[in-house]
C-alpha cells in the first residue's frame, strides 16, 4: 500500500514521490503503531484525497493539520488535487476577509468610557 504525493499548484498536479505504508485497519480493528507509521510517512502533506476514511484516523490526521477529503473520491488523481487547491483557496480567501473585518465593538453610553 502507498500514497502518491503531489505538488499542486494552479498550473497543475505533479506527482513528486511515493510513500510506502502499511494498512492501518484490517476488518474493522485499527493497527495504532501502523496509523502512527502512517502519520509520520504523510508528514509535510496539507491533505490527503481518500475515498473513505474512519473516524479515529480521521481525527488523528486532522489532530497532525493533515486535511481529510473525500469530496473527491473516484475522480482522476490531477482533477480532485485541482478540485481541492480551488476548494481550499476559496477558504483561505473567505477566512481572510473574516479577519480583515473589525474584530469586536463595544457599546457604551454616550460619557461613558469603553
Amino acid at each position: 500500500r502507498e500514497f502518491l504525493v503531489y505538488d499542486v499548484d494552479r498550473r497543475g498536479a505533479r506527482l513528486v514521490g511515493r510513500r510506502a505504508v502499511e494498512a492501518s485497519c484490517a476488518g474493522g480493528e485499527g493497527d495504532d503503531d501502523a496509523l502512527a507509521a502512517t502519520l509520520r510517512a504523510l508528514a509535510g502533506c496539507r491533505a490527503v484525497l481518500v475515498a473513505k476514511v474512519g473516524r479515529c484516523p480521521a481525527a488523528r490526521l486532522a489532530a497532525a493539520g493533515i486535511e481529510v477529503v473525500t469530496a473527491h473520491a473516484y475522480q482522476p488523481i490531477e482533477a480532485a488535487a485541482l478540485a481541492w487547491l480551488e476548494a481550499l483557496a476559496a477558504r483561505v480567501a473567505r477566512e481572510t476577509a473574516e479577519l480583515a473585518r473589525p474584530a469586536l465593538a463595544v457599546a457604551t453610553a454616550p460619557g461613558e468610557a469603553a
